[in-house]
């Protein structure tokens, strides 16, 4: 789409720029004062060059000059063309015609007046054919521009027979067309920003550079305009669009050839991992999402600010990657922060609220006290509702089992399958996701009380003592072997016991020797 305004093929100034000027060009550009009268034909093309990876355009037409008086015409088809600076206007004829009468003698001048004036410049002397037909004329002529507009005159003087020549005169306008500036890809850009455009091309101190929404052709922005070319234009997104196509040209004495067109989007800021309601280990806690290339995003919690992962800045590809801070099991919710450049901060709409399942602590019993092989291990920092699983340290096996409360206080109930020096660990499971083990503490497990102790004779001289015990069991430290003698039960002996003080004939070793040392047997019974 071009702001060109063209009457009958011929470029001309647009309706408020002719109006302002009252329909006369002003002298200080170098353009004679009164606009030319009549249309003439006119056929006109942009040639598009390549500049520096920018379109850039040239502006070159092909027109018909007619100059008529009276009943008498005369035709100049001429190409002009203007420099891509507008400092220098070329026109080159390339044919002509008069109204037939039969003679041969027409004569021919041009002239240019733009910031220069060529003045009139005979091409033709009496050898114009005046036939009605068209004839080749190539000549070539060109005139300073003033980077606005010229005039080209065209004289003719008509030959009749035995009366007074006819002498006729015709005049065109051509308004220099600024270069078609070329526009860079922008970003695509969040929601309620700015969109920044650059671009090469602009004609630096010399007429406006204008950025225009496709849609309705409205004025977005104003670009500045650096001496090497670039330019620059920042102007707000229209509110309730998610796209926008725009353009840009450059206004000098005429409108410029429209610049390529680029489409910008609005990529919302957004949330995808974690999910709403998801449950996250705590130490896989990853914040993924979409958004505009280059703004630096973050989370943090809602109505509060304060952060909960590291800020990074959205990627080419349009999506972004932001580690989680350290968070405590339970619910929590994020919301998603961004800034473009050194703007404000903004704040997505959605809050997503997810759940953190971290590590346990144990609390009790205390680190390096002696427990049963039965007892209740307890803690903090679970999530409620989630189940609790007791292992010993570096082991897959299940020593105990329990539940998450209320403020996240645990217990679990442990069964030893073995006595001694143990260290345990506790891990939590909720909805499927289990969390890092805890740091473990260390137990002194006891073996369990002998139970069921039975004694008795198995042959004369001899005490057993059985009974219930620990499996691969060893006397404790504080056990003390005593050796007895035993003598043959009297009818009502009763049963050897040691130390001192015995009844019936059975001696410790700590008495004196008994009177028949024959008879003695040696064992071992447990301390008091």
């Amino acid at each position: 789409m071009s702001f060109t305004y063209l009457m009958n093929g011929v470029a001309m100034l647009p309706a408020e720029m002719y109006s302002q000027t009252g329909g006369r060009m002003g002298s200080d550009d170098g353009i004679e004062e009164s606009l030319p009268a009549g249309p003439p034909e006119t056929q006109g093309e942009v040639i598009t060059a390549v500049d520096d990876g920018g379109e850039l355009s040239e502006s070159r037409a092909n027109i018909t000059i007619r100059a008529a008086e009276s009943s008498y015409w005369a035709d100049l088809e001429v190409e002009y063309t203007w420099s891509n600076d507008g400092r220098s206007l070329s026109v080159k004829t390339l044919r002509y015609r008069a109204k037939d009468n039969g003679r041969k003698k027409g004569n021919i001048k041009l002239k240019l007046v733009s910031k220069g004036d060529t003045g009139w410049d005979q091409l033709l002397n009496d050898k114009g054919v005046q036939n009605g037909q068209w004839h080749s004329f190539v000549h070539t002529r060109s005139v300073e521009g003033n980077v606005k507009g010229a005039f080209i005159h065209f004289n003719f003087i008509y030959d009749r027979d035995d009366v007074k020549d006819v002498n006729m005169t015709g005049d065109v306008t051509t308004l220099y067309r600024p270069l078609a500036p070329y526009i860079n890809q922008p970003e695509d850009v969040s929601p309620d920003s700015s969109v920044s455009v650059t671009g090469i091309g602009g004609m630096y101190g010399l007429g406006t550079l204008i950025v225009y929404d496709v849609r309705d052709y409205s004025t977005l922005g104003f670009a500045t305009i650096e001496q090497n070319g670039n330019w620059k234009a920042t102007f707000n997104m229209p509110s309730g669009l998610n796209t926008l196509t725009f353009f840009a040209l450059q206004w000098r004495g005429a409108t410029g050839a429209d610049s390529n067109q680029v489409t910008v989007k609005v990529v919302p800021m957004t949330l995808r991992i974690p999910t709403a309601d998801s449950v996250v280990r705590a130490d896989l806690l990853v914040f993924k999402g979409d958004g505009a290339s280059g703004v630096q995003v973050w989370t943090v919690v809602p109505n509060v600010g304060d952060a909960l992962s590291e800020t990074v800045t959205v990627g080419t590809g349009k999506t972004w990657e932001a580690q989680g801070k350290a968070l405590t099991s339970g619910r929590h919710t994020a919301q998603v922060a961004y800034r473009v450049g050194n703007g404000p901060v903004k704040y997505a709409e959605e809050h997503r609220s997810f759940i953190v399942i971290n590590t346990l602590t144990i609390t009790s019993p205390s680190a390096s006290s002696a427990q049963d092989m039965n007892f209740t291990l307890s803690g903090t920092g679970g999530v409620e509702g989630a189940t609790v699983s007791v292992k010993v340290d570096w082991g897959e096996t299940s020593v105990g089992a329990g539940d998450v409360g209320a403020g996240g206080a645990w217990s679990a109930t442990v069964r030893m399958p073995t006595a001694g020096p143990t260290s345990l660990v506790a891990e939590q499971t909720y909805r499927g996701v289990t969390s890092q083990r805890s740091i473990a503490r260390a137990f002194k497990i006891k073996p369990p009380k002998l139970t069921n102790i039975q004694v008795t004779y198995p042959s004369p001289g001899v005490v057993r003592f059985s009974g219930t015990g620990y499996e691969n069991g060893i006397a404790p430290a504080g056990a003390r072997r005593t050796r007895y003698c035993c003598c043959p039960r009297p009818r009502r002996s009763p049963r050897p016991r040691p130390g001192t003080g015995l009844q019936g004939r059975c001696f410790s070793k700590a008495l004196a020797r008994p009177a028949r040392a024959s008879m003695c047997r040696t064992g071992s019974m447990p301390g008091n």
